[in-house]
C-alpha cells in the first residue's frame, strides 16, 4: 500500500515537471519566432507596456 502511495506521487511530480519543461519550450520556440520578425519584436513591446 505504502509503495503504492510513493509511486503515484512520483508519477504526479514527473507529469507535473514534463508538463513545465513542455511549457517552456513552447515559450521559448514562440518567442525564437517572435525576435526573427521585426513585427513581432513590436508585438512584445506593445504587449508589455
Amino acid at each position: 500500500m505504502r509503495t503504492h502511495i510513493y509511486k503515484n506521487f512520483y508519477l504526479f511530480v514527473l507529469m507535473k515537471k514534463t508538463k513545465e519543461n513542455y511549457f517552456s519550450t513552447t515559450l521559448f520556440l514562440v518567442f525564437k519566432k517572435l525576435e526573427i520578425s521585426i513585427f513581432g519584436k513590436f508585438f512584445l513591446i506593445f504587449l508589455y507596456y
